[in-house]
Order: C-alpha cells, then sequence, then structure tokens
C-alpha cells in the first residue's frame, strides 16, 4: 500500500513542477501585475498550483488552453481575496460579543425550538444541528426536499415571530420573511395567523 501512495505522491510532484516549468513564470508575473506585491503573487502563484494539482483534468488542453485556465484561476483567486469579508466575519485578534449575552440567546432559542410544532422540530434540528443538507433531511424523513424547504422556512419563521429581538446575524442583513406584527403572540405566529 505504501508504495502505491509513494508514486501517487511522486506522479503529483511530477505534475506540479511541470505546470511550473511551463507555465509557472507566466503565472508569477501574472499574479505581481494584479497585486503589485511579489510575496502575495508567489502565494496565490503556489496556491494556483495547488488548485491545478487537485484539477488536473483541466490540464489535458493545448498549451495555449491550459495557460488561459490557469490565468483564470489565478485571477479568480485575487478576486477572492479582494472582496471585503461579510460584516459578522471575525478577523484575527477581533473582540467577541459577550459570552453571556451568547449562552442566554442559545437558551432562549432552544426555548423557542421546544415550542415549534414536532414536524418543524425535526427538521431544524437536522439541518441546523446535526449539519443535514436538505437532501439527507428529505430522504431521512421519507419527504421531498421541497417539504423539507417550506418546514424549515415556517420554522425559521415562527422563531423570528417568537423572539424579533434577537439580533440576526450580520451574513443576513434582511430578515427571511416579513417579522410579524407586533401585536402577534407566539401562539398566533406557530399557527399561522
Amino acid at each position: 500500500m505504501r508504495r502505491h501512495t509513494d508514486h501517487r505522491e511522486a506522479a503529483g510532484e511530477a505534475l506540479v513542477r511541470n505546470i511550473w516549468q511551463k507555465h509557472g513564470q507566466a503565472i508569477l508575473a501574472y499574479a505581481g501585475q494584479l497585486t503589485r506585491d511579489h510575496a502575495e503573487a508567489e502565494d496565490i502563484a503556489q496556491e494556483a498550483l495547488v488548485h491545478a494539482w487537485r484539477h488536473p483534468g483541466n490540464l489535458s488542453g493545448t498549451r495555449d488552453t491550459v495557460r488561459a485556465w490557469l490565468l483564470g484561476v489565478v485571477r479568480n483567486i485575487v478576486a477572492a481575496r479582494a472582496c471585503p469579508r461579510p460584516a459578522g466575519a471575525l478577523r484575527a485578534g477581533a473582540v467577541t460579543d459577550d459570552h453571556a449575552e451568547h449562552v442566554v440567546n442559545a437558551m432562549v432559542v432552544t426555548e423557542g425550538v421546544r415550542r415549534l410544532m414536532p414536524k418543524h422540530r425535526v427538521v431544524i434540528d437536522l439541518i441546523y444541528l446535526r449539519g443535514y443538507s436538505v437532501a439527507d433531511a428529505a430522504a431521512a424523513l421519507a419527504v421531498s426536499t421541497a417539504t423539507i424547504t417550506t418546514r424549515a422556512y415556517y420554522a425559521l419563521r415562527a422563531l423570528q415571530g417568537m423572539y424579533p429581538d434577537l439580533a440576526r446575524p450580520a451574513i443576513y442583513p434582511r430578515p427571511f420573511v416579513e417579522d410579524a406584527p407586533t401585536d402577534a403572540s407566539p401562539a398566533d405566529v406557530m399557527v399561522g395567523r
């Protein structure tokens, strides 16, 4: 088994070495042109090589098409690095909110989930707490994916109606749905009144 692994590693190294010999100078020059920073250009070139190593099927064309694909990879890496992070994303060393507030919010949401209708509660549990995909949750419950998304929608809507004052994550600047009227009770929201 080790021998097979050694062969694969050698083939991968040869592939990367071949890409670098044929296209490395162009990759580095283009990355440098886009970033105007040699160190960052080297990092981007390395990332592009790793991407090429992970997608060897894209390296089977002519020299020009392979180079065009690699330069597109470089452009995409530079663009991804230039995109600002979502407003709620933490940066290294950033101060987080008060831990006690997170604990209280978690307790409140847990109580809200407990109060959901069972068919909504199980969908929230599968998707948001256990990390199931919509398709996996649908298979586990033997229902359609449309049913799962509908139940998740109404479960989230009910939770938002129960706790309109809880802060929404910054990645969702607008509510998933319109907030329930302020005079609606949680029971009214849960039954869809």
